[in-house]
């Protein structure tokens, strides 16, 4: 059975002290390490994703996510406090806010936020909950699952995947025959992030 332990979180860091040994750190070492890492992490808990990025200091470094899945949380902590000190390796838990536009590819299809809009949706009964109804251009040909995809993606990522799982409740796509520009720019998402 596959599930959070610490036996698999040791297994995880294990791994990766390894591929860090000083000398050997490099973005394409990390690359090699990255089949096996992210199979040990699935191992540890199936719902977190890894990612080999550039650090805040330029060397590059890890992003453990869970997808924006707020039950998934506490086991990135887990593994976050199980991690030993492994020199020169940044580790980053949560996808970190990202306030600009950006382009980003999703199972073949190109996404652009400045070609996204969000409505927002809210609930008499709980006036914390907030829903976004995401919006694309017409001419964006991809499949209802790569849009949800691509939309909790950018979501995330303009707002950091914390806030994205404090605050939202709800994420869906709009109607595709509506005229995306009447609403609100993705980008704007901003402006719910974490300072």
């Amino acid at each position: 059975m596959s599930g959070p332990s610490p036996k698999r979180a040791e297994a995880f860091w294990k791994h990766w002290a390894r591929f860090a040994a000083p000398g050997n750190l490099s973005a394409e070492a990390l690359e090699s390490a990255y089949d096996e890492g992210a199979r040990l992490l699935r191992r540890y808990d199936e719902a977190l994703g890894l990612e080999v990025q550039d650090g805040a200091s330029g060397n590059p470094g890890l992003l453990i996510t869970a997808f924006g899945n707020p039950d998934h949380r506490a086991s990135i902590g887990d593994l976050m406090a199980a991690k030993p000190d492994i020199p020169g390796l940044e580790v980053v838990a949560f996808r970190p806010a990202h306030k600009e536009d950006f382009e980003f590819e999703i199972e073949g299809y190109a996404f652009d936020t400045t070609q996204m809009w969000f409505g927002m949706l809210g609930d008499d009964d709980d006036p914390a909950f907030l829903g976004l109804d995401m919006y694309f251009r017409k001419e964006q040909l991809a499949p209802d699952d790569v849009l949800i995809t691509a939309a909790g993606l950018a979501a995330q990522t303009l707002m950091g995947e914390v806030a994205f799982m404090e605050k939202v409740g709800l994420l869906r796509l709009g109607d595709r025959n509506a005229d995306p520009t009447e609403f609100v720019p993705l980008v704007m998402l901003k402006k719910f992030a974490h300072d």
